[in-house]
């Protein structure tokens, strides 16, 4: 019952907090913080508690987008896959250091960026920055202020002159790349189903 109150309080969810603060308080370790949580251990955990809490079945509308028909489809979350980041280092040649950190090459400067991996709070802030932009009607600068996040050096360097202005003036290749990589090499868990309309047969991935 404390968890459902958390999960329906408006004021953590206008905040976006309610996730977070349901799983400091089912976590039995006083020890652990949500904030310095992996996104992808975070993640992890909050399957968990949402298989523990409600079932192993999630049920949802689906509308198709094929013929428009609207039904319900039940998917099993119970086992989720978990990314191959493993093979996402070899394959982009992506060095991990005895920091936990991964120094990835980019495609057309050369540069070598040193990226570490987004904690929860690390997350909260880059949405508080976008809301932030969003109310006072300024430019976003999402994909730079995600790059300021997680990349820690350039070519050696960790000065955060040497970071700002190299990331300001990234091609777009080697941004794109960055992305690319990044995603694939960052440990998370996928919940991605396959969802077939029971009207037209219409088959689609969906996470």
């Amino acid at each position: 019952a404390k968890e459902e109150d958390i999960l329906s309080s408006r004021a953590l969810l206008k905040e976006g907090l309610a996730l977070d603060r349901m799983l400091q308080s089912v976590i039995v370790d006083r020890r652990v913080d949500v904030d310095t949580l992996m996104i992808g251990d975070k993640n992890a955990l909050l399957v968990a508690a949402r298989i523990t809490g409600y079932g192993e079945e999630y049920v949802t509308s689906m509308t198709c987008p094929s013929c428009g028909n609207t039904d319900d489809h039940t998917f099993d979350i119970s086992e989720p896959m978990v990314s191959d980041h493993e093979s996402a280092l070899e394959q982009f040649g992506v060095t991990q250091t005895p920091h936990n950190t991964f120094l990835i090459e980019l495609p057309m400067t050369q540069a070598t960026v040193e990226c570490k991996l987004l904690t929860s709070q690390d997350e909260m802030n880059l949405v508080k920055d976008l809301q932030r932009k969003a109310k006072h009607k300024q430019q976003s600068t999402s994909t730079t202020d995600q790059f300021r996040s997680f990349i820690i050096s350039v070519n050696g360097d960790d000065s955060p002159l040497t970071r700002i202005s190299f990331i300001n003036t990234m091609p777009a290749r080697d941004a794109r790349y960055l992305r690319t990589v990044y995603r694939e090499i960052t440990p998370n868990i996928d919940l991605t189903h396959t969802y077939v309309c029971n009207e037209c047969q219409y088959e689609a991935a969906l996470e």
